[in-house]
């Protein structure tokens, strides 16, 4: 089921915002932000948002030049002006590994050139463009608990013995 979301903040005229920035990981496999104007924004510090991807998965970005709007053109145009959709537990979002997916809904992004496939937790429209704090990484809950019980377990694993002195006694 197609919903539309965060209407006010991510729309179209048309076509959908100029994608100004991607955001990623500092190894380039996560994405965590993206940085956007809306169709009647002024290209203005002002005017900048994000959307901010909560818990990301997986993503495909496509060009404009080859969307398939037979599949997803129905959505932007009986929505409008939606240009971001909950596309929920899709057959793409089924056809990976269920192990980290369960939290998870695969959104649709309509960007003015680009088509955002994601499967995250969520995402939410920002005001302002995005700032990455230094050293933060954004992970989702399930990782974080995930990360907390792989911790857990190693330390509990762990044997401690009591020092003996260098002549073998006490």
């Amino acid at each position: 089921m197609t919903t539309p979301v965060q209407r006010e903040m991510f729309h179209h005229d048309g076509r959908g915002p100029e994608l100004l920035r991607a955001h990623w990981n500092d190894n380039g496999t996560l994405l965590l932000a993206i940085d956007y104007y809306n169709p009647e924004d002024a290209h203005e510090e002002a005017f900048l948002k994000h959307v901010l991807v909560v818990g990301p998965q997986v993503v495909m970005v496509t060009p404009e030049e080859v969307i398939d709007y037979r599949r997803g053109g129905a959505a932007i145009s009986g929505y409008s002006p939606a240009a971001m959709f909950d596309l929920g537990k899709s057959e793409w979002l089924r056809s990976f590994s269920a192990r980290h997916l369960e939290s998870c809904r695969h959104f649709q992004l309509f960007f003015y050139d680009e088509l955002f496939d994601i499967i995250a937790e969520g995402v939410e429209c920002r005001l302002g463009g995005f700032v990455r704090e230094q050293g933060v990484t954004l992970l989702s809950k399930r990782t974080l608990l995930e990360v907390w019980l792989r911790y857990r377990r190693k330390s509990s694993s762990i044997t401690t013995r009591r020092p003996t002195s260098a002549r073998g006694g006490r």
